[in-house]
């Protein structure tokens, strides 16, 4: 039985890439327009259980509608207050790495993890990650078939973001963060920090 994944991000080449590969594992990705209330439409799917998704990928820098606040807040918000609601993963397809200190930020809202962009170096990895959370195995040849092969699938529709947004703003928060947390605190004696008004371990 195939896992429903919903997938809502700001970059077609990396919404396309992520369809491709979690399609080689029996997934069916249904993209979601950056545009649109991510937690308005689970809390509608949420009444019919059937059609909810196991898990969500969500980019980061999606904005609310009509609004600067990030959606990620929200819709980690609402999975961590509902029984059985679908897995979070937050995406910052604008970083190689995610830092120790935005992943624990996103673990503390309620995400399940928080990846980098998708590439030929950290595909197994991050398909690996997205796959044992819904509690199936990566099956890597079909992984490494489908991206040779590059599979006819459809290209998701992903519609583009009205909302601006500034590809660094994760890192420079981050780096700010740090920043302020160093001229109060001593190295050696700061044990936490406040990133986005959440308390996390340094």
């Amino acid at each position: 039985m195939a896992k429903i994944v919903w997938m809502a991000h700001l970059e077609a080449d990396q919404a396309t890439l992520w369809q491709t590969a979690l399609a080689s594992q029996q997934m069916q990705v249904i993209c979601k327009s950056a545009e649109h209330d991510l937690k308005e439409e689970l809390e509608e799917t949420y009444t019919n259980p059937i059609n909810l998704p196991h898990l969500v990928l969500l980019d980061v820098g999606i904005k609310s509608p009509n609004s600067e606040t990030l959606q990620s807040g929200n819709v980690c918000q609402w999975a961590v207050q509902k029984d059985n609601a679908p897995k979070i993963v937050l995406l910052n397809p604008r970083q190689e790495k995610i830092k120790d200190l935005e992943r624990a930020w996103a673990l503390r809202r309620g995400a399940s993890d928080m990846l980098p962009r998708l590439s030929a170096e950290n595909l197994i990895e991050l398909v690996s990650t997205v796959t044992e959370l819904i509690g199936r195995p990566c099956v890597t040849d079909l992984l490494h078939s489908a991206m040779r092969q590059n599979i006819a699938i459809t290209a998701p529709t992903v519609e583009p973001a009205t909302a601006k947004f500034i590809d660094d703003q994760p890192s420079a928060q981050i780096r700010s963060a740090i920043k302020n947390s160093d001229t109060e605190l001593s190295k050696d004696k700061a044990k936490y920090v406040i990133y986005r008004g959440v308390r996390v371990r340094r």
